[in-house]
This record gives C-alpha cells, structure tokens and sequence, in this order.
C-alpha cells in the first residue's frame, strides 16, 4: 500500500534549502499519509490505559485503519 497514488508523502521538504545564514541543508522525503495515519491511530489507542495485548496486534489494527482512512479518502470501502 506504500506506492499507491492515494498515499502521497504527509510531510516532504524540499530537496535542498539555503537557509537566512547562508547554509544549505538537505531535505528528506518525509513519511507517507499512511505511516502518519497508523502513527496517529496508535498514539490514540496508547492512551487507553486499559489496553491490553500484543504490540504486534496493535501494529496490525493500526494499518488497518490506516489503510481504511486511504481507502475513505478516495471514496471506496474498507
């Protein structure tokens, strides 16, 4: 799901910047829509402090949903 045309890049930066002193830095590609969608969706269910299972079982549900909110944002279903 990571090279899907509905799962652009959530926070890029240019390839090079020169910045007010003079220096120039490097940019990253940053994270794609997905990763951040899973990042967000795992900070919330980590707020429950009544949670309880795997980490890997939380890792799943939250590409799940992930996958989900790319789906949504392209009009189709789960």
């Amino acid at each position: 799901m990571t090279d899907q045309p509905n799962n652009p890049l959530a926070f890029p930066s240019p390839e090079s910047m020169e910045l007010l002193s003079g220096k120039t830095i490097t940019g990253t590609p940053g994270m794609t829509l997905r990763e951040y969608f899973a990042g967000q969706a795992l900070a919330g269910i980590c707020a429950d402090p009544s949670r309880s299972g795997s980490n890997r079982l939380y890792a799943e549900v939250c590409y799940g949903l992930a996958d989900a909110m790319l789906a949504a944002r392209e009009g189709g279903g789960e």
